[in-house]
């Protein structure tokens, strides 16, 4: 048997697509790789058989390659179909049993075709045609072959509808790669066309040149541009208008889309997507760290200055807060297809919790902190103490006849003097202490990693500098002093209670002394 001259190119092709699916076979299996890798492997033996049918001289020899055809060509259209689903991100709705539903008609035509000899469902009135340049088969199409023919149709329709809603949903930015696909899929029904219209020689048909043609255009663009490494996302109009941003990473870690809300919270534009995250997000160290960790489920919260959009002139900035939810695409399997990035604004709550903060921590009349938030940081001072070997000071103080100067000057004027005290403090300590109201005229102050004669000196020198700040009030001038009990803990102190009681002992021999005097003591 001699190679019909039209058969070679054939040949040709299916070498090359055997070496396509093996290459796309080793990209992996979660992006319709294998699909496909099995859809060219299908086109390669319909394209061979089909060579060696038209180089065949006698009836049983076609027919033995026309049988050896349809074991590639009954499964094209179902390979079609799978390979658009998993393509388009669609594959993950694929049941089982639509999966086995999808070879059924293939795996009947083969049995029909394999018995071909004992009925007419498929080919009716064989015979051989020596009419043209070489000899070919010429039949009657039975009831089977026409079921045969509407899957194939629908089979590439299908696709073709699939590749071209992914294409429209698509960002016009990423077209460009997935109109390779698409092309490719189209061409097939150039045969179809060649074929009715019998613009061919010798009544050849061609499904299997375009088929070839077709297969080779998409194996060229996924391996040549990566398209398996792209995640189709359907980019619709919900997409960008959207309150939310949303931000999409493939596995290189290159942006993919982004819609407007995006733009706006990431200072970003339609020029970073194809860019690196790490390049176009260095301003967020902390989100690119986060989606380098390529976590299934990551939260993240940032703050940012913003820019104030009615003072750009001057630059003026508000702090904002932004909640960033990274979350891992997958479409089969443990490979991680990418990621997408929703950013919320979540200032407003920020801003909330703050204040919620604040009022549970703070004094409101002194604008020092209470006592709740006191005995908290002296309980982590004591824990620190004891692990570290560390020591502190604490320091407690009473304003000497409150109550008198409440009774003669009113308690607007008894509010003035804790204000002014608790300013005081503010401007007289350091970052790292802690002074806070304790209730009434009491106040209390926590000095980290201070010793005693350390805190003692402190104490005075707010004792010294309160009685020389008098307050004035209404046209009245008011001076008040205070005394003080200061005490040290180190890591034997068994709890805040012995800490505070040894304080309060040292502040009543300072009542005792006459008050406005400092009293120290150890024990």
């Amino acid at each position: 048997m001699q190679l019909n001259p039209y058969g070679i190119p054939l040949i040709l092709s299916s070498i090359i697509m055997l070496a396509a699916a093996k290459r796309i076979w080793s990209l992996g299996f979660s992006r319709g790789e294998r699909p496909f890798a099995f859809l060219l492997v299908a086109c390669a033996i319909y394209s061979t058989a089909y060579a060696m049918e038209i180089s065949s001289a006698s009836l049983d020899l076609i027919l033995f390659w026309i049988k050896a055809e349809y074991l590639g060509t009954a499964f094209i259209p179902a390979l079609f179909i799978l390979f658009s689903l998993h393509f388009t991100g669609r594959a993950n709705n694929l049941s089982k049993y639509s999966l086995t539903a999808l070879f059924i008609i293939p795996a009947i035509t083969l049995i029909l075709v394999f018995t071909v000899e004992h009925h007419d469902l498929v080919y009716q009135d064989i015979y051989l045609n020596m009419e043209g340049l070489f000899p070919i088969i010429s039949f009657n199409m039975g009831p089977w072959y026409w079921v045969h023919v509407l899957f194939i149709v629908f089979g590439i329709l299908f696709s073709n509808l699939l590749l071209l809603q992914l294409w429209l949903n698509t960002n016009p930015v990423h077209r460009k790669p997935i109109s390779i696909v698409l092309t490719g899929s189209l061409i097939p029904w150039l045969g179809y066309i060649f074929y009715i219209s019998r613009l061919g020689p010798w009544y050849i048909d061609f499904m299997p040149y375009f088929i070839s043609a077709g297969s080779l255009i998409i194996a060229w663009g996924l391996v040549r541009h990566g398209l398996f490494e792209l995640i189709p996302i359907a980019r619709s109009k919900l997409f960008e208008e959207l309150p939310d941003g949303a931000l999409i990473v493939d596995p290189k870690m290159r942006i993919l889309d982004l819609n407007n809300a995006a733009q706006h919270y990431l200072h970003l534009t339609q020029a970073d997507i194809g860019k690196l995250v790490k390049v176009s997000l260095a301003r967020f160290p902390e989100l690119v760290k986060s989606i380098y960790s390529n976590s299934d489920k990551t939260d993240l919260e940032i703050k940012i200055d913003r820019v104030m959009e009615n003072d750009k002139e001057n630059e003026t900035t508000k702090p904002t807060w932004l909640k960033a939810n990274i979350i891992s695409i997958r479409n089969e399997g443990p490979v991680i297809d990418g990621q997408m990035i929703i950013i919320r604004d979540v200032t407003e709550r920020k801003q909330f919790e703050e204040k919620l903060y604040y009022l549970s921590t703070t004094d409101e009349l002194t604008g020092l902190y209470n006592r709740r938030y006191f005995i908290k940081v002296a309980a982590d001072e004591l824990e620190r103490a004891k692990r570290y070997h560390k020591y502190f000071s604490l320091i407690l103080m009473d304003i000497d006849h409150f109550k008198s100067i409440n009774d003669t000057y009113g308690h607007s004027a008894g509010d003035d003097i804790l204000r002014s005290l608790g300013l005081l403090l503010q401007n007289r300590l350091r970052k790292s202490d802690t002074a806070a109201r304790l209730g009434g005229e009491e106040f209390g102050v926590i000095l980290p990693e201070t010793g005693l004669d350390q805190a003692y000196t402190a104490a005075e020198q707010i004792r010294k500098k309160i009685v020389s700040s008098p307050v004035e009030y209404e046209g009245q001038t008011i001076n008040y002093t205070l005394s003080a009990g200061v005490t040290s803990c180190y890591s034997s102190t068994n709890s805040i209670e012995d800490l505070l009681r040894k304080a309060d002992r040292a502040l009543y021999e300072a009542k005792e002394k006459g008050r406005n005097v400092s009293v120290k003591t150890d024990q």
